[in-house]
């Protein structure tokens, strides 16, 4: 993927799945926003595996269902896996608080700094995230060469994170009916995305890129 259209095509595709305070200190373990109460559901496919995360009144194995059980993986395995199971989601869950993982089997790449092209690692999605005042969503401590993230303002108001080798850089405000995209690239390191919760109850879909 060229990097002059990466934003733009990871736009299109996040606008259409989407219908300031310091973040704790990173370890080196990857690390994902979301309740303890959600139940995991993992199903491993040709070359790329993917987690789905929701409430025990939600049929996870019904929503997976929606992925061809031949689908093989490609670079654009991603956006197939994400919008078939966006298309069921809204159609039987609308409203409810649903998390996404779709990730390339595999050895990471070799470390590099970012060149003509990036190759799509992991996709983290997060549907319905509802949090109070100083309640966070994110997905940080990827080593990994770049990551590209969306948010969606559904209600409230959110503060924007972005990480580089660890530290983070504030990026701003996004408020109901928003959106907000930030990335870090350059070289391999730890990066991340983070949103705060600013407001007293605030609502909002995630979707979080990281690529080698």
């Amino acid at each position: 993927m060229k990097k002059p259209s990466l934003l733009a095509k990871l736009a299109l595709v996040a606008l259409s799945l989407l219908a300031t305070n310091s973040l704790v200190v990173a370890d080196t373990v990857p690390s994902n926003s979301g309740a303890a109460d959600l139940v995991k559901t993992t199903k491993v496919f040709n070359g790329f595996k993917v987690e789905l995360a929701a409430p025990a009144s939600v049929d996870a194995q019904q929503l997976l269902s929606a992925i061809p059980a031949d689908l093989k993986y490609s670079q654009e395995v991603f956006s197939k896996v994400s919008e078939a199971v966006d298309k069921l989601r809204l159609k039987l869950y609308p409203d409810v608080a649903i998390s996404l993982d779709v990730s390339r089997l595999g050895e990471k790449a070799a470390t590099k700094a970012t060149g003509g092209s990036v190759t799509l690692y992991t996709v983290v999605t997060r549907w319905n995230q509802a949090v109070s005042s100083n309640g966070q969503v994110y997905a940080y401590n990827y080593y990994r060469n770049t990551a590209v993230c969306f948010a969606r303002a559904q209600s409230g108001s959110w503060y924007g994170q972005v990480q580089y080798n660890g530290s983070w850089t504030n990026v701003g405000y996004v408020y109901a009916g928003g959106l907000q995209h930030m990335y870090s690239t350059g070289y391999d390191n730890y990066k991340g995305c983070n949103w705060w919760g600013k407001s007293t109850y605030n609502k909002g879909d995630f979707i979080m890129y990281f690529f080698d």
